[in-house]
């Protein structure tokens, strides 16, 4: 699902974004720490995250022992902050250019991106530029909404305007074949009242160019049969604003929003 339509001017760069996202670092953030080392990792083998906000999971990979570690971040504020505690941060977005630039000091061993896929605006391009600054076989650990139980569940309040992409564990590895990795793990994992994919991906040299395309009529069945079924779930509480909004007595202070 792709709601580019929202942004007249092109999606945002997140350039002056302040939201931290550290105090909500999910429980299982040292399982994700647990598996860089399952897979073989050192703790002097370089790692990067992209979308490192506040460098919260910096500090995780840090206190767990890893010693090189990169954020690559495009907020100004919060590169600045994940720098003062003494990070090494790239105050970028990720993108072919900018993936040159990063190279220039070394490839990294694996590369960790939460939360961060579903709001670019080439989702391949961007796996693309990870795989260039990922050493040969080097691991890949994403973790990014379900889109797959998002439309089962009718989870409406999971759409978020800033995600401009949303992916099934099938749809992912599609483009991650595309970008040059192939998928080796995955788990659903929920936190607060989100649903989750984690997903490890292996950097290969093949590319697969071209792939199947899944047929459209039954993407846009789903699409519509959600649609249909997220209005007439809201229709209830629409009656009841429209009733309660028709009274006499109905007054709003805005003071109180």
């Amino acid at each position: 699902m792709i709601r580019r339509e929202l942004f007249e001017a092109g999606p945002p760069e997140y350039v002056d974004v302040s939201r931290q996202t550290g105090r909500r670092l999910p429980s299982y953030a040292s399982s994700i720490v647990d598996s860089l080392s399952a897979a073989g990792l050192k703790f002097d083998d370089a790692v990067a995250e992209i979308g490192s906000n506040d460098g919260r999971f910096l500090d995780v990979l840090a206190v767990r022992g890893f010693r090189h570690v990169t954020g690559v971040e495009p907020s100004r504020s919060l590169a600045e902050l994940a720098a003062s505690k003494g990070h090494r941060i790239e105050q970028v977005g990720l993108d072919a250019r900018s993936a040159a630039q990063i190279r220039l000091n070394g490839r990294f061993r694996a590369v960790i991106c939460r939360h961060t896929i579903e709001h670019v605006a080439d989702p391949l391009e961007f796996l693309r530029a990870i795989h260039s600054i990922l050493e040969p076989d080097g691991l890949l650990v994403m973790e990014l909404p379900d889109a797959g139980q998002l439309v089962s569940d009718l989870r409406i309040h999971d759409l978020w305007d800033e995600h401009l992409y949303y992916f099934t564990i099938g749809t992912l590895r599609n483009v991650a074949l595309r970008a040059g990795f192939e998928l080796v793990d995955q788990r659903q994992v929920r936190h607060l009242d989100s649903v989750n994919w984690l997903v490890w991906a292996r950097a290969s040299d093949s590319k697969v160019l071209s792939l199947p395309r899944p047929d459209a009529s039954s993407v846009f069945a789903s699409v519509e049969a959600f649609a249909c079924r997220a209005s007439a779930n809201l229709e209830g509480p629409r009656q009841l604003f429209r009733s309660v909004t028709s009274s006499d007595e109905f007054l709003v202070d805005c003071r109180n929003f």
